[in-house]
């Protein structure tokens, strides 16, 4: 459950915080909706309530183990900790249940010891289950004395957190995978997937999308990038799209046809205009994130494609753009951070950290990224 705006600790409204409750009595839980509490007021590292919403559930998962178990969470050892993080790492012998990836078990135990960590030191528990050890640090990028580094006191990491897996680049379909893909779907799911593919949008951005939000001119000027805010996103802050013209023209013809079929069969039905989203299911409703995913996991299968989801359209957008600006920019052999900063504002990423990334994947891809329809925003030439 998450506060109201009612919710005011020190006087100031603040809405969206998540707290435990115990669903057999109904009482709140004080020590772990205290935690939550601290870490959407306190620290100020983050003020998204997803993010929030995220240590909770993860918080949530330990609790419900320790619960199946007889566990009293207050009181858990190194060893519950550890025994739960080893049968995550494992797997499940059961296929149908979901077997973990390494980052979401990384995720797990992190959040869980920062609690246990945090609960010890306001002196709610009597012991903190989580060690610490020295990390390696080093001033060089050879690391020769990667030991020997200043106040190895403060630098620490803690023993139940595994290890990071390899890094993994992001997943890319060719020209070649794209065309099969698009020719399995119909014509509101192949537009879907073009505009993850040629904007980058994230698919619940994708989903939210308004009628109302698609730019309304007398005519889209060919080869000219088109600008839309979205106001659903990844970071709950407002964020500028960069549209194509030919996938606006695209999309008149789609509300003018398709959707518009939909809304005259459903005020048939039901007598009521069917919404003002973009994107209308059959029966006038709005297309949720998960009838996209299996739109498009059947396309993949009708094309007879195994590997890729719906938000490696993204990546491939990303590394086909960074290949083009790359080679627009004055050096294309060059390790410039232009090209990277102008897809960083495309992608919507805060930090350039993030963006990063696509430089290697673009690498690992090179032979296979090949011309298409993307097209260079004006942008670029001004940063």
């Amino acid at each position: 459950m998450q506060t109201t705006t009612n919710f005011a600790p020190h006087g100031v409204s603040s809405p969206h915080i998540p707290y435990f409750v115990d669903q057999a009595n109904m009482n709140i839980v004080r020590v772990p909706t205290l935690w939550t509490v601290y870490i959407a007021t306190i620290p100020g590292r983050t003020r998204r309530p997803n993010t929030w919403l995220a240590y909770a559930r993860n918080l949530l998962l330990w609790l419900n183990v320790c619960g199946e178990n007889g566990w009293d969470w207050a009181a858990a050892s190194e060893e519950h900790i550890a025994a739960w993080r080893n049968h995550l790492l494992a797997g499940r012998s059961d296929r149908t249940q979901r077997r973990y990836a390494r980052s979401t078990v990384i995720s797990y135990i992190r959040t869980v010891c920062d609690f246990y960590e945090w609960a010890h030191k306001r002196g709610h528990i009597a012991q903190n289950p989580v060690r610490l050890i020295p990390k390696a640090f080093s001033r060089s990028a050879d690391g020769l004395l990667a030991h020997h580094g200043p106040n190895p006191d403060h630098l620490t990491k803690k023993v139940l957190v595994p290890q990071a897996a390899p890094e993994r680049l992001p997943y890319f379909f060719t020209v070649e995978q794209r065309k099969r893909i698009l020719a399995s779907l119909d014509a509101r799911a192949r537009l879907q997937v073009r505009w993850a593919l040629y904007t980058g949008i994230r698919i619940h951005e994708l989903a939210a999308l308004e009628l109302s939000q698609i730019p309304k001119v007398g005519g889209y000027t060919p080869g000219r990038l088109y600008k839309m805010t979205l106001t659903t996103t990844k970071a709950g802050k407002d964020r500028t799209l960069f549209v194509p013209s030919f996938l606006l023209d695209e999309t008149q013809h789609y509300v003018r046809y398709v959707r518009r079929s939909v809304v005259l069969a459903s005020r048939r039905r039901v007598g009521s205009f069917a919404g003002t989203a973009l994107w209308l299911g059959r029966w006038g409703t709005r297309v949720s994130t998960s009838a996209i995913r299996s739109d498009f996991r059947r396309g993949l299968e009708t094309a007879g494609l195994t590997e890729g989801r719906f938000h490696d359209l993204r990546h491939t957008y990303a590394i086909t753009m960074l290949d083009k600006l790359m080679q627009d920019s004055p050096d294309p052999k060059s390790r410039s951070r232009e090209p990277l900063k102008a897809l960083k504002r495309l992608l919507g990423h805060s930090s350039i950290t993030s963006t990063e990334i696509y430089l290697r994947a673009r690498e690992e891809y090179l032979d296979d990224i090949e011309p298409d329809d993307f097209e260079l925003p004006g942008l670029v030439r001004s940063l």
